[in-house]
């Protein structure tokens, strides 16, 4: 093997060692979201991570799902601060997620905001701030997202019905 033939091999593998590295710290490729199923994707937030979902089952259980209507949960997203609980509603409408919900918390009809395609509501129990939203996403399948947290301040500015209705993609 000539100098010349040696000098180029040498940069093609530096070249070839230099784009791998900056591609395995490029930010994009972060996890900036989760797999739900069927290319639709859970957007999470920073410090948010999905994690094991059966530890957490009985507190869903107690705060979410204690309705008529069935909402196994899906994901379960942790953040020091706040919970991020996804389900999927079984053989529910929106409408009868509404009212149920009306009905086990016995609060007022217009603290519920719902249509034929979505259902949001919010309240303090016990000492949680909890939001609800529930749409159709994708091809009709619907996602419940339910959100809990003590604090006040990230409560309004991360659970109103506009940023949850963003957090699930169709990608």
């Amino acid at each position: 093997m000539t100098q010349i033939e040696n000098f180029y091999i040498k940069n093609i593998l530096l070249s070839a060692a230099l784009i791998t590295i900056f591609f395995s710290c490029s930010p994009g490729n972060e996890r900036n979201e989760i797999l739900l199923y069927n290319n639709l994707y859970f957007n999470v937030l920073e410090g948010e991570l999905e994690k094991d979902k059966t530890p957490v089952v009985e507190r869903y259980t107690a705060y979410f799902n204690n309705q008529n209507i069935q909402i196994p949960l899906l994901k379960y997203i942790h953040h020091e601060d706040y919970e991020v609980f996804i389900g999927i509603p079984v053989n529910a409408t929106i409408k009868e997620l509404a009212d149920d919900k009306k009905d086990f918390l016995d609060i007022a009809k217009d603290k519920i905001e719902s249509d034929s395609n979505y259902y949001y509501t919010n309240y303090k129990m016990d000492e949680y701030f909890i939001a609800e939203y529930s749409s159709y996403f994708g091809n009709e399948s619907m996602f419940y997202i339910s959100a809990k947290t003590k604090s006040k301040e990230l409560f309004d500015s991360l659970f109103d019905k506009i940023s949850l209705s963003k957090r699930i993609e169709l990608k």
